[in-house]
């Protein structure tokens, strides 16, 4: 395994300074896709679309709040058993929250796409922007779990003590989503549709590249064939 920084020892408020500095840019980071999104489609399409990008976001935001948590929750559990050098334990924990955590999210963005429009109406969306609400939530939605693999695989290169590399793939997705935004809506006039496929593919790199970054800098870490198992189909417990 190569060299990571040890936590454990050295100067503590450092050390938590040196972490939490790129955690607070990458939280910050993770915001400005609905915003970018907002302002391409407020220069190049109309007000409704304008004003549909707002009312997505906060549902949008909600449920990325979610999977942040519990993977910011799960990184607790992978740092304990990094800095006690668990590392067979580390990579059965890996491969358990990889799978229920990708199951449950698939679940939650099926059930999303199936009850948006009651959702919409319980947050009385007004009806004039509806359809944009609809169109634009229904492509972001499916994309959820890429989202989930970006933050657990942030949370992952954080318990090693590395957040600094999640923050150079967000800074790249936000470019590539700025970049896909002005394409296929200033260029292809795709409307709130194109404004909704660029954040899904700028999520995909996000999330291909996160999981590219932990195999190739953290080979000892990857789950291997004899990591997967369920373990009493429990995952790991705090003593």
């Amino acid at each position: 395994m190569k060299k990571n920084i040890d936590l454990t020892h050295g100067n503590m408020k450092r050390h938590i300074i040196r972490l939490a500095i790129p955690l607070i840019l990458g939280n910050i980071l993770q915001q400005t896709y609905n915003t970018i999104d907002a302002f391409v489609i407020g220069r190049y399409a109309s007000e409704l679309e304008f004003s549909s990008v707002g009312v997505a976001g906060s549902i949008m935001n909600l449920v990325i709040f979610a999977i942040v948590g519990a993977c910011t929750g799960i990184s607790i559990i992978f740092s304990e058993l990094f800095g006690g050098k668990q590392i067979n334990k580390f990579r059965t924990e890996h491969f358990l929250v990889l799978t229920l955590g990708t199951i449950i999210t698939l679940c939650i963005s099926i059930l999303a796409v199936l009850f948006l429009m009651p959702i919409l109406h319980l947050t009385q969306t007004p009806p004039e922007i509806m359809d944009y609400t609809v169109r634009y939530l229904r492509i972001v939605l499916i994309g959820l779990p890429f989202v989930f693999l970006y933050n657990l695989y942030n949370s992952l290169l954080r318990a090693t003590g590395n957040t600094s590399m999640s923050l150079y793939i967000l800074l790249v997705s936000v470019v590539i989503n700025l970049g896909l935004d002005l394409y296929m809506v200033g260029t292809l006039h795709m409307g709130i549709a194109g404004a909704a496929w660029a954040t899904f593919f700028s999520q995909a790199v996000s999330a291909v590249f996160s999981v590219l970054i932990f195999y190739i800098k953290l080979p000892d870490l990857r789950c291997c064939k004899n990591d997967c198992k369920w373990d009493d189909c429990r995952l790991y417990r705090c003593n």
